[in-house]
């Protein structure tokens, strides 16, 4: 079966994410190093430098959106700014946070400089997802790990 022909169901993200948000450190404070540092970006999956900060908190295997509504799949240990939000979940696949990633990505008409994402978004922002018969996340992409 297709994915155009499943039934689709808006999700919240605060229901499939623990979210976490950057902390500010400007560039004067940014020390050079080799862990990737995010900004507000559409460019280079939004890695703007590489930064040595031990006090700068980091996420590994996670889905980041800006600030403008950009969102990517980091594999890869890293820490963003304030303008960076940090999606968690550990239960689900790759291919299901890249799927996701594509998700988010189609709200960025959304978003401007003067209408920015920020944490009420990260809780109450709805993505739509595909669901089986039951109203359920699909299963090849959840592997039945979200009660929802």
């Amino acid at each position: 079966m297709m994915l155009t022909d499943r039934e689709w169901k808006a999700f919240e993200l605060e229901k499939l994410f623990h979210n976490y948000h950057g902390k500010r450190l400007v560039k004067s404070k940014r020390q050079n190093g080799n862990m990737p540092f995010l900004t507000a970006s559409e460019s280079n999956q939004g890695v703007s430098s590489f930064i040595s900060n031990l006090d700068a908190m980091s996420f590994k295997d996670f889905i980041s959106v800006d600030m403008f509504g950009h969102s990517f799949y980091h594999p890869y240990k890293c820490c963003g700014d304030d303008n960076i939000y940090f999606f968690i979940n550990n239960k689900i696949s790759l291919y299901a946070k890249l799927f996701i990633v594509n998700c988010i990505n189609k709200n960025q008409v959304k978003y401007s400089y003067g209408n920015q994402f920020r944490q009420y978004n990260a809780d109450k922002d709805k993505i739509l997802l595909p669901v089986n018969k039951k109203m359920n996340l699909i299963t090849c992409l959840w592997k039945n790990i979200l009660n929802i």
